[in-house]
């Protein structure tokens, strides 16, 4: 039986579909290993959204290869996920050494080319996307409280920055009472947060005549207590319906991340972002209307080609007007191949750093006046476990996806319990277990 250990990088699709691949090794009669030097191959699960996810893959090659050549590693080395479509010619080039690149519209294919290396040490390729891809409803072989399920693969919308549509090809819904299955195979195995995931879930089920609330009515037929969260929305296409939706079924959280990316129409032209600010705020408006205990989180963009100090400027006023309860914040990296890389990368790196620290300053301000509002509140927690810095301390998840900290047993550990909230930080809310 051969060891395999699987390290991943990248966003939440990245991680589903990890737990794709171990899946599929598992069924295949491999085992998987926690640590490097127990394994017989090394599989590196790869993203290439950002430059600098990219570099540390990259370096851990430069790493593994070295061993290989002078003889302390005698493992398959293998490339998964994005790296393995985006940058093929490169690793072909750079790093013969490496055994297996696998993009992301072949993981099915991995077992046997696994197979195949370990047999002549060869070197195995898919890559490239079948009209007809389709994946195992996926099954957790370990036990746990939350799990992703993907929705859809792919992307059409081709912001001008982006690598998705390049990597992972266009938009494909996956059927309904497939991903129906999937569900309810959670569920049985214990899973009580389910978070669905798409490029842009919005899209889901166009090429079916049916769309996402669909999807969210069906799946809140089911009788168990758990949660659903979805990933990403793209503003566009988000709706009152959607909104309505994660107001009136009950196993729908209310949270929602509408990435803005920036507050300048200008910029969001560049961009590709097919929506203006004023249209964005519409959209927060009616949500916030709709679903008045709503959660909201984006993400922003710094330094973008030609972004101004006044571009910037109405980036920070955006922030401010909609009062997100989180925000991720990068600074922009040229991606080869999208349209974004040919413009002139005109921003100073300092700059960036100076930008991107601003909006880090200013979202923590606003996260810890949006919490200190949760004071005095009761909230309904899942609690996922120990604190790690406290062993007193339990943690869990509010509806809106708030960290919640808070002295209790571990046997309620996987129970939903109330919770006052008693103080806040900016990322945590801490509060009392109320012993009904």
């Amino acid at each position: 039986m051969k060891k395999v250990f699987i390290r991943v990088w990248g966003c939440q699709m990245n991680f589903y579909d990890a737990d794709l691949i171990r899946d599929l090794l598992l069924s295949a009669g491999y085992e998987l290993v926690e640590y490097e030097k127990d394994a017989q191959i090394i599989l590196l699960h790869t993203c290439s959204v950002r430059d600098m996810a990219e570099q540390k893959v990259l370096n851990k090659i430069d790493d593994l290869v070295g061993k290989k050549k002078s003889h302390k590693l005698k493992t398959i080395i293998g490339i998964t996920g994005c790296m393995a479509e985006n940058r093929a010619g490169d690793i072909r080039e750079r790093y013969p050494e490496v055994n297996i690149l696998c993009g992301p519209g072949s993981y099915t294919d991995l077992p046997v080319m696994l197979e195949r290396a370990c047999s002549n040490q060869g070197h195995e390729e898919s890559l490239g996307f079948e009209s007809d891809r389709s994946y195992p409803v996926f099954v957790p072989h370990d036990k746990r409280l939350q799990s992703y399920v993907a929705v859809m693969r792919g992307c059409n919308n081709f912001c001008s920055y982006c690598i998705v549509p390049y990597v992972r090809g266009h938009e494909a819904s996956r059927p309904m009472n497939e991903i129906k299955d999937e569900v309810r195979g959670l569920l049985d195995a214990g899973v009580k947060d389910i978070t669905l995931l798409g490029q842009n879930v919005n899209s889901y089920g166009l090429e079916f005549h049916y769309n996402f609330v669909d999807l969210l009515e069906a799946l809140n037929t089911f009788s168990e207590k758990f949660r659903i969260r979805f990933v990403t929305s793209h503003p566009k296409d988000a709706t009152d319906e959607l909104f309505k939706a994660m107001r009136d079924l009950d196993k729908i959280t209310p949270y929602l991340h509408l990435p803005l990316q920036s507050g300048s129409d200008r910029i969001l032209a560049k961009m590709n972002r097919k929506y203006t600010r004023t249209d964005y705020y519409k959209k927060i408006d009616s949500a916030k209307s709709i679903v008045p205990d709503i959660s909201l989180s984006s993400d922003f963009i710094v330094g973008f080609p030609g972004e101004s100090e006044d571009d910037f400027k109405q980036t920070i006023e955006a922030m401010k007007y909609v009062s997100y309860d989180s925000a991720f914040i990068f600074k922009y990296s040229t991606r080869t191949g999208t349209v974004a890389a040919t413009y002139d990368d005109d921003v100073l790196q300092s700059v960036k750093e100076e930008r991107n620290q601003i909006l880090l300053d200013l979202q923590s301000d606003i996260s810890l006046k949006q919490n200190k509002g949760y004071v005095g509140k009761t909230l309904e927690v899942l609690v996922e476990g120990k604190s790690k810095r406290n062993s007193r301390r339990l943690t869990g998840r509010s509806p809106q996806f708030k960290q919640v900290m808070f002295e209790g047993d571990e046997s309620l550990v996987g129970s939903f319990v109330p919770v006052r909230i008693t103080r806040v930080t900016p990322l945590t809310l801490f509060g009392n277990y109320i012993d009904e």
